[in-house]
């Protein structure tokens, strides 16, 4: 695949791989598949042996929405500019077009659309073909995010995305869905491999990696 031509290009015969959110399935392929190209994999809240399709708050999320974008003069802009907030950098062009797929013009307003065909297919493939987890051939490190909280597992979302009325809802969601479904998913992989060096960051969000890339690569190290 890609990361392998990458090596290719660079003449890199093998190389640590580091992954994050949806890129898990694909270290657990490199770590098994392709194992005398990886000295190691990082999973960094890359758990992901239980489909993403099942976890209801992904689709009881999509109800939140409406009420932000009728509130909001630019959502699309407003969108951006958060997901730059919590990424640290400027988004590339084809994370741009994901977020305009999610919303189209109704009325001459924005509405939001749910998210994009693009990112439903990528969900749905990775989640249909999961490579096997037990599979894995060398080194493992897990790192992997946890809260039991809204404010500390969405602070993104809680001033702004989410109606009042609808906060009660997303509180729910976190400790009835999110909380074991990213549990169950850690667990799995680590029973799958009983010897992977696996963490979790207790109290803080999916995207804490990116945001503290400081504190990620001395865990890392």
């Amino acid at each position: 695949g890609d990361d392998l031509a990458v090596l290719d290009h660079l003449d890199i015969d093998r190389a640590v791989f580091l992954g994050h959110s949806i890129a898990g399935d694909e270290l657990v392929m490199l770590a098994s598949e392709y194992s005398s190209r990886a000295v190691g994999v990082v999973f960094l809240d890359a758990a992901r042996p239980i489909p993403a399709s099942e976890s209801e708050c992904v689709r009881r999320a999509e109800l939140w929405m409406p009420g932000w974008v009728a509130s909001t003069d630019d959502p699309v802009q407003a969108s951006i500019d958060q997901a730059e907030e919590i990424f640290g950098f400027d988004l590339p062009e084809s994370f741009v077009s994901e977020i305009e797929a999610s919303f189209t013009f109704e009325g001459g307003k924005r509405a939001y659309t749910g998210s994009s065909g693009a990112r439903l297919a990528l969900l749905e493939s990775s989640d249909a073909q999961p490579h096997d987890s037990s599979a894995i051939a060398v080194p493992a490190l897990g790192l992997a995010a946890l809260s039991d909280t809204l404010q500390t597992a969405f602070p993104w979302m809680v001033d702004d995305r989410i109606p009042e009325p609808d906060r009660d809802d997303a509180q729910a969601c976190v400790e009835d869905d999110v909380v074991p479904w990213q549990r169950a998913a850690f667990d799995a992989l680590t029973a799958a491999n009983p010897d992977i060096d696996a963490r979790l960051w207790e109290q803080t969000h999916h995207y804490v990696f990116l945001q503290q890339p400081d504190r990620t690569v001395s865990a890392v190290k």
